[in-house]
């Protein structure tokens, strides 16, 4: 009998990135997904104890999960960039999602540096997963896809799917309240740029914070005239489609799906100069923009989950 797994560092309720919002949206989609992540092999303190790299991590769980049976001829298995490495061959179909690629993050250190070392290894475990034999990918944007064809051969050409966001839940609330807001939490988030912001050019901006449910961000989100965005590289962030979904337009640099944004989104700058992002924000007409429509065309739930439906079926 066929099962469906989705296998990451972090599964859903275990950490708040993306690929844990992405696991979470897929098994909203598809019910009888399981989700599975580090936490689940029992070697795992013994592991991390050597201080091996994610991708040597990937390899030693998923070989007991083989070893176990957990996984089988009879498996479906969905990953996160390199965490399919041991199971090629192994499963029924091996689906390797590219939230965003090493060699995408290594290309963008060298245009404006952030002060984090990108190890290359991990550019070549992402190689050797994409280019091995029968392994499917799906790319999260365009941007991403680009990158995976330029800096592998990949057994297969990449597919696109979009995220997805509850828009829903996250809608535009009234607020009395409003700031000019940001959630760089990271100098590759574009944290720097945003203090350079605050000391240089005296721009109030506000962190976004915590916010545990999606309700909490929608009132978040609410207090919010414009997002500014100067992450430096991205596949396709969830912070911007759920502020675009609330209604809150941003204002961001050109990497992975902001690419693709058009007029109705904010403004997608190549410059990240902080008195760029300063300009940009003294002149920002916020009701010039529909953000909202843009996402419930593109990113709607709807969407998100006919696609991964339709990409598994399609065998």
């Amino acid at each position: 009998m066929e099962t469906l797994h989705h296998i990451s560092l972090f599964k859903p309720g275990e950490g708040s990135g993306g690929v844990e919002r992405f696991a979470a949206y897929l098994k909203q989609a598809i019910p009888e997904l399981e989700c599975l992540s580090l936490s689940d092999y029992p070697g795992k303190d013994a592991a991390m104890a050597e201080h091996l790299p994610d991708y040597d991590l990937a390899k030693y769980m998923n070989e007991w999960l083989v070893r176990t049976g957990a996984l089988n001829k009879e498996s479906v298995v969905i990953v996160d960039g390199y965490w399919g490495l041991g199971l090629q061959g192994k499963v029924k179909r091996l689906i390797s999602v590219c939230h965003g690629s090493y060699w995408g993050r290594f290309v963008q250190a060298q245009i404006s540096s952030w002060g984090e070392v990108v190890d290359y290894t991990h550019v070549d475990a992402q190689t050797e997963m994409w280019e091995s034999p029968d392994v499917e990918i799906v790319a999260v944007s365009k941007e991403s896809k680009r990158e995976i064809l330029d800096s592998c051969n990949p057994s297969s050409e990449p597919v696109v799917i979009y995220h997805g966001v509850d828009t829903d839940i996250l809608s535009p609330m009234d607020s009395d309240s409003k700031v000019w807001m940001h959630a760089a939490v990271s100098n590759r988030k574009g944290a720097d740029i945003i203090n350079s912001l605050v000391v240089e050019h005296n721009i109030r901006c506000e962190l976004m914070g915590k916010c545990p449910t999606l309700e909490d961000k929608a009132k978040r989100f609410a207090d919010a005239v414009v997002l500014i965005a100067p992450t430096r590289h991205e596949g396709n962030s969830y912070v911007l489609l759920e502020a675009l979904s609330c209604g809150v337009p941003v204002i961001t640099y050109h990497t992975g799906l902001a690419q693709e944004f058009d007029e109705r989104c904010g403004i997608v700058t190549d410059d990240l100069a902080p008195e760029n992002f300063a300009r940009l924000i003294r002149g920002f007409r916020p009701e010039n923009y529909d953000p909202r429509a843009w996402v419930k065309e593109n990113c709607g739930p709807a969407n998100f989950a006919a696609n991964w439906r339709n990409f598994l079926v399609y065998k």
